[in-house]
């Protein structure tokens, strides 16, 4: 009985369906022109623009329960009166939805709109007209048998784009698909609105705000097309993972835009913020990595469009945030802040404060704050607290020029002031802004690229005082070299931020040892040095102590100097060096003004120089024919020395400007070739070593010549008088006068029986004592000597030679060094000396010539 009842009843239903769908077939195809005809002619009433279609059809079964029309392939034109006109809508298919019962009324009413897969162009140009007033606003009757009042608006698969040429704003959206529920024919009417969107691109000139995000909005607003107003009742967007809420209004009408809107995140993590950041800030944080809770709210308020921007206030908490980069494992973290951005209208009075901002940096930690008072023209107030450890602090900045870090610093530091423009501070701000604070780095080192030495133990304590910094005690390591250092840094900040700024120092430093070896190719890549002084650099009274000094083979235990470093060029004074077993006091200049060369200027005093270590530590000068191997003995000097040096720091020997006043004490010479080759020529053997007690003279260098005047050298082997020239090529013409009754001695008899005639000696002469003496001449090279008997008018031409050249480079020294006095020779003996004594006192050197001239 119920199989037959289920029988009957589906018997029915299927009948009725069978009926309804015939009768739906019969008359789509009967009112399908009539109802096409209708629907175009009234649309074409109120269209203010052309319009083309490739299809129109009625349908009763695509939009159930709805019957429509559907227009397929719709171009609607730009509502503008120009010639050339481009699309402002294009659409595969809109469909017209009215009630069934219409049908049979002869009397449609469109309620609901269906768009797919359709591309709206909206435009506002820069006289502030548009391209989308494309409806009539006419006055005219409507007509009995077709109207609209559109309830529902259903939109998918479609493309919105925006361009406002006045504000040059871009908007940039695909993949629509919304809808929105009102009686849009009504000007007051609530709205209900939700869909997804994907945001291609927001654009304001050439700044991107939003590149791809994926958008959901859900809207409930109350619309008043009368008086342009739209309020936010309860409305949620969703950016990305970012869930917002916003509630507020705006008005857009011809003459007024405003806006009061409130937008607040629910519940946002860090990441999300930061996935909401315009695209060029986005590519600066790609490399981090983000954790935290979130809190933030932004209100717009004010008046829009044209020149004008709504003022913003934009509040931020976060708590138990975590900051890093994605390559390191150490992390900002535990990371509090609150950060408050208010700008007014039209972007006027703006200001940043972050307050409570406090984290973790693996056992370290760092807290402060920050108040700027305009972000382009900054008033500036923050305070930092920082305990970390150096590594860490590098593995989470990336600083490609540091290639290691370490230690521990301790840091508490405050600064106000205003910066005009913070990418580009002036020295006036600096100097009117007020800092101070203190540093203290423990067990650090630093290494940085393009530098072979790193900087190990360096230990430190600091202050901060507005522009300058204090080191009361400092020291580091640089190989095998160990400073301390103490003294004032000052226009630190400047020096820093501002280009062409001078550092100023002032203060002392200490080391032992020191190896200037590997200090001096500290920067090389080539294994050479590569000396050069910075012409950003100025120092001032600054006091060195350097023990253990080595560099190459010299080697000194203790070398103290007071330096001046001003405009490239460095000076030392109140040099005291104790080496070679000796001491050297002077003082001294080298300008490396010009970057092809320095110019070095000294005058030094030597005092007891133990002579074969002079000639060892100092590479025998250059020399291959005299070296340590062939002196011994006691030097003292007075020494006044110009030259030029290379950046590797070699001096051209064309440039050597020497003028010694030498003493030699205890001295000796052995197995110099010059001495055997005249033992050879003079028949006599004990030449090979000459010892002597003291041996006194001047010798001056110029033009690569070294000039010997005439002195007397009294030997364990023969006595004699010697003057000439030496090149730094080794040729030789040196004269010697030797009395004949040494030549004549008991051991030469013996040896040569046959020789006791003077006239195997050629020309002799008489000195002023009555002795005859043998005069002899070396010319040629070291390593090819050439001896002769010498003629008087040779001697007299080379001794003239001599004495011209001491002129000269007298008065070489009187331009270079600046200080040369009116010739003392006219001045009465007791105020030459009181003279004298004076500059000494002033602790400038006094060098005595022959002629009893000096050089200071």
């Amino acid at each position: 009985m119920k199989y037959k009842r289920f029988f009957r009843i589906s018997l029915y239903l299927f009948a009725l369906f069978a009926f309804v769908g015939i009768t739906g077939v019969f008359l789509q195809h009967y009112l399908n022109d009539k109802i096409k005809e209708l629907f175009i002619r009234e649309l074409n009433k109120q269209l203010a623009t052309e319009v083309s279609v490739n299809d129109v059809k009625l349908s009763l079964f695509k939009d159930f329960p709805y019957a429509s029309v559907r227009f397929s392939g719709v171009a609607l034109k730009d509502a503008v009166n120009l010639p050339k006109k481009g699309d402002l809508l294009k659409a595969e298919v809109i469909s017209l939805r009215f009630g069934i019962p219409d049908l049979f009324r002869n009397k449609f009413t469109v309620t609901n709109i269906l768009v797919k897969n359709a591309v709206l162009n909206l435009r506002i140009y820069s006289d502030g007209s548009d391209n989308y007033h494309f409806w009539k606003n006419s006055s005219a009757p409507k007509g009995k048998e077709f109207s609209i009042d559109i309830r529902h608006i259903t939109v998918s698969g479609s493309s919105f784009n925006y361009l406002d040429d006045e504000s040059q704003l871009f908007i940039l959206s695909k993949s629509i698909t919304a809808e929105a529920e009102g009686n849009f024919s009504l000007d007051i009417f609530p709205l209900l609105a939700n869909g997804k969107i994907l945001i291609e691109q927001i654009r304001s000139g050439n700044s991107v705000y939003v590149h791809q995000r994926e958008t959901e909005f859900d809207l409930a607003m109350d619309i008043n097309t009368q008086q342009g107003l739209y309020t936010f009742r309860k409305s949620r967007l969703k950016l990305n993972e970012l869930d917002l809420d916003a509630s507020g209004w705006l008005i857009s009408r011809t003459d007024r835009h405003e806006i009061d809107l409130k937008v607040k995140s629910s519940e946002a993590t860090l990441k999300d913020l930061i996935s909401t950041l315009p695209s060029k800030y986005q590519k600066q944080t790609g490399e981090y990595k983000y954790k935290g809770n979130a809190t933030l709210v932004v209100r717009l308020k004010g008046l829009t469009g044209g020149d004008h921007f709504p003022s913003v206030k934009a509040e931020l908490k976060l708590t138990g945030g975590m900051i890093g980069r994605k390559d390191a494992s150490v992390a900002l973290e535990n990371l509090d802040l609150y950060a408050v951005y208010s700008a007014g209208q039209d972007n006027s009075d703006e200001r940043l404060d972050i307050t409570g901002l406090k984290a973790k940096i693996k056992n370290g930690s760092i807290s402060g704050d920050l108040s700027m008072n305009g972000l382009r023209y900054s008033s500036i107030s923050t305070t930092l607290k920082a305990e970390v450890d150096l590594e860490d602090a590098r593995a989470l900045f990336k600083l490609d020029t540091i290639r290691s870090l370490k230690g521990h610093l301790l840091l508490d530091g405050h600064f106000e002031g205003h910066i005009s423009d913070l990418r580009h501070p002036t020295l006036e701000e600096f100097e009117q802004s007020r800092m101070n604070g203190t540093a203290i780095i423990r067990d650090g080192e630093l290494s940085l690229k393009g530098f072979k030495l790193p900087a190990e133990k360096v230990n430190g304590n600091m202050n901060f005082s507005n522009n300058n910094l204090q080191l009361n005690s400092f020291s580091f390591s640089l190989g095998k070299s160990n400073f301390i250092a103490s003294g004032t840094v000052s226009n630190l900040m400047s020096w820093i931020w501002i280009p062409n700024q001078k550092l100023n120092i002032e203060g002392s430093v200490s080391s032992s040892p020191t190896n200037w070896d590997e200090l001096s190719e500290i920067t090389s890549t080539t294994g050479e040095s590569n000396f050069k002084l910075p012409g950003n650099l100025s120092i001032q009274n600054f006091k060195v102590n350097l023990k253990s000094f080595t560099f190459r083979k010299f080697n000194a235990s203790s070398i103290t100097a007071n330096l001046q470093l001003k405009n490239r060029m460095l000076t030392a004074s109140n040099i005291l060096i104790q080496s070679m077993q000796g001491i050297v006091s002077g003082q001294g200049s080298i300008n490396a003004a010009n970057t092809k060369y320095s110019y070095i200027q000294c005058k030094a005093k030597f005092v007891k120089v133990n002579l074969k270590s002079l000639f060892a530590e100092f590479g025998n000068f250059g020399s291959t024919d005299l070296t340590s191997a062939n002196l011994e003995g006691q030097i003292s000097a007075d020494v006044i020395f110009a030259a030029t040096m290379a950046p590797n720091m070699v001096i051209d020997p064309q440039s050597v400007k020497t003028h010694a006043d030498i003493r030699v004490e205890n001295g000796r010479l052995v197995n110099y070739s010059p001495m055997l080759g005249l033992s050879k020529f003079l028949r006599v053997e004990d030449l090979s070593d000459i010892r002597f007690a003291t041996l006194e003279n001047q010798v001056d260098i110029s033009n690569r010549i070294i000039y010997i005047p005439s002195m007397q050298i009294k030997s364990s082997a023969i006595d004699l008088n010697l003057m000439g020239t030496h090149t730094f090529d080794n040729e030789l013409e040196y004269h010697f006068s030797i009395a004949l009754a040494d030549l004549l001695a008991v051991k030469f008899h013996k040896r040569n029986p046959n020789y006791s005639n003077q006239s195997e000696f050629g020309p002799v002469e008489n000195d002023n004592r009555g002795r005859t003496m043998i005069m002899v001449s070396l010319t040629g090279t070291v390593d090819n000597p050439k001896f002769s008997y010498d003629r008087k008018g040779v001697r007299e031409k080379i001794a003239t030679e001599l004495k011209n050249q001491k002129v000269e480079l007298k008065e070489a020294f009187r331009k270079e060094f600046g200080r040369m006095k009116q010739d003392t020779l006219r001045k009465p003996k007791d105020l030459k000396q009181q003279a004298i004594q004076k500059k000494q006192e002033e602790g400038k050197f006094v060098i005595e010539w022959d002629d009893d001239k000096k050089v200071e």
